[in-house]
């Protein structure tokens, strides 16, 4: 499309590319295009801010961070992973599986076009530990450190992030904890404070 459309004629010719250029393409339009170049402006870029990069509908930071936490690491993964296997990610489904899907298949040439001009991405960094390998964690109420702090280390050590369900783990209730304590008691789930989460990985 980029190429049909001349507005890619060589690889380099992508970071030439003007917003204006790309947003009448099919599924794009002007916020989207913007997003796409503000995103690789840097050529070393994560998983997660590649799959959030590209603008799917649906595909955030917050979610891209569950699809490569759960070991969606690579777009091969994704595309050649069972769709049944994304859709039990937390806050993915059958809806939102079909839209990354579809959404990476649709920007083939943007993303191949990424690539050639030397836009790398890079490796997920390694665990400090696998302390907390196979665990889920939800936090809830007012901790003593900022909630993304307290995630980062979870990740770190193997662990990852997930809502109120059945299949999760613990949750981590500071002051103040709300609805999902009472939700979380209902479901059996396992309660910890903030100290008693980082005793499971010190």
């Amino acid at each position: 499309l980029m190429h049909d459309a001349g507005i890619i004629q060589e690889h380099k010719d992508f970071y030439a590319a003007k917003a204006e250029e790309i947003a009448p393409l099919e599924k794009m339009g002007m916020k989207s295009a913007e997003k796409i170049l503000k995103q690789f402006e840097s050529k070393k870029v994560t998983m997660v801010q590649f799959l959030a990069g590209i603008n799917i509908d649906d595909i955030s930071i917050k979610m891209a961070e569950k699809i490569v936490g759960a070991g969606f690491d690579t777009l091969d993964k994704i595309l050649d992973a069972d769709y049944d296997d994304i859709a039990k990610i937390d806050g993915m489904g059958p809806a939102k599986t079909e839209q990354l899907i579809n959404g990476i298949l649709l920007r083939t040439e943007i993303i191949e076009n990424l690539i050639l001009v030397g836009v790398e991405i890079t490796a997920p960094a390694a665990a400090a530990s696998d302390k907390l390998a196979g665990l889920s964690f939800c936090l809830t109420g007012t901790m003593s450190r900022k909630r993304p702090e307290i995630e980062k280390d979870i990740k770190a050590n193997g662990g990852s992030i997930k809502g109120v369900s059945s299949g999760l783990s613990f949750l981590v209730v500071g002051q103040e904890a709300g609805s999902k304590l009472e939700k979380a008691t209902k479901l059996g789930i396992k309660i910890l404070t903030e100290k008693e989460l980082e005793a499971l990985y010190a």
